[in-house]
């Protein structure tokens, strides 16, 4: 749901591991030649305190060399275990899959970066431009439309439901949103600020110019494309492979219902499908080179371009996607130039107060192996 900078991250995760050690936990672990004593050292200090049947899916990228390596705490006891095929949810990392989309649908002809987003609908959007700007797709794109991070609808749904908080906002919540709320914070195209609900608006119109729905267009123009026989953002098919996602608590959360925002955090894939997508990325495929041109500078260590954040750092690009929902963290960081990648897929809520942490995990397991 968040993107972060790499500093902000590693110190959330120092302090997160001092605030969260309740108990000291074993650890069966084997050190590997990848997964060395001091890289598994420095996630034993993340995976303190958390709660029982956490899991989690590692994947170091290494001179395009893969390594896997999972681990699930059963009474109290961290295993190693194989989990390269099962499935979490990624969530805001749906959001790179639909930069990739849009880069998509405008080589097929089907819409312009440029276009006025006000073109795409036969009602008037309550307000679609500020100060003689208005909002292009490519401003949803990039976070810089204006639009909040939430709709007050989803924000009330937020409180008084935090584990299925986007369920109900369905077409007629988004069309009062469009119609009857829409109000921009700034002018569109100056200022970043993280939007759901503009990748939420995105998704539609690449939806309607397509003229198909998420999941089939995912699958025909994504999937197809890189060979990912895992991804999806169906439930359904994936049931048998799924890992069960925790409140911070340790009780089952439920499945996060994206409603008409499954473009911004509706997916679901595995360290598999996750690796194929980072190499894909890392080896000049067409689709991401489009997608990683188009930046958006927020500051001298901060850029944004469709779907992912950009982050410099000693000389280095990196490529970062972040994803938390109610169950489930999932983050991705990859290095086009040195063909190096780490992935962390779990199912720590988002709501656990070691979520940044892990953003600041995967940071430290990546400058271990530039």
């Amino acid at each position: 749901m968040k993107k972060y900078f790499i500093i902000v991250a590693l110190i959330n995760l120092f302090v997160g591991c001092n605030q969260s050690k309740k108990r000291t936990e074993e650890y069966n672990l084997t050190p590997s030649s990848v997964f060395t004593q001091t890289r598994l050292d420095t996630i034993k200090k993340y995976c303190s305190g958390l709660p029982e049947n956490t899991e989690f899916a590692f994947t170091i990228i290494q001179n395009d060399s893969v390594y896997h390596f999972g681990i699930k705490k059963t009474n109290g006891i961290y295993n190693q275990i194989e989990n390269s095929k099962s499935i979490f949810e990624i969530g805001s990392i749906t959001k790179a899959f639909t930069g990739l989309l849009l880069v998509d649908a405008e080589n097929q002809g089907l819409l312009n970066i440029k276009d006025l987003i006000q073109n795409f609908f036969d009602n008037k959007l309550r307000q679609s431009s500020l100060n003689d700007t208005a909002i292009t797709i490519l401003n949803l794109a990039h976070h810089n439309s204006g639009l909040p991070r939430e709709t007050e609808y989803t924000m009330k749904m937020l409180r008084e439901s935090p584990y299925d908080s986007w369920s109900g906002f369905d077409s007629i919540e988004f069309l009062k949103f469009l119609e009857n709320e829409m109000n921009l914070s700034s002018t569109p195209g100056v200022k970043w600020e993280y939007s759901n609900i503009g990748y939420g608006l995105l998704t539609n119109i690449i939806l309607k110019q397509s003229g198909r729905g998420f999941e089939r267009l995912l699958q025909e123009r994504i999937c197809a494309r890189y060979d990912l026989n895992y991804t999806t953002s169906d439930t359904n098919k994936i049931k048998e492979i799924e890992v069960i996602g925790l409140k911070p608590n340790g009780q089952d959360a439920p499945h996060w219902d994206s409603g008409k925002l499954l473009g911004a955090s509706g997916v679901l894939s595995n360290s598999v499908d996750m690796t194929v997508f980072a190499k894909a990325c890392m080896n000049d495929d067409s689709l991401f080179v489009s997608q990683a041109k188009q930046l958006f500078y927020v500051n001298d260590i901060y850029s944004v371009s469709l779907g992912w954040a950009v982050q410099y750092y000693q000389g280095e690009t990196y490529y970062v996607a972040n994803g938390g929902t109610p169950g489930y963290m999932a983050t991705i960081t990859i290095n086009p130039n040195k063909n190096n990648a780490v992935i962390i897929l779990s199912n720590v809520s988002c709501y656990h107060e070691k979520m940044l942490g892990m953003i600041g995990l995967n940071s430290q397991l990546m400058l271990t192996i530039e």
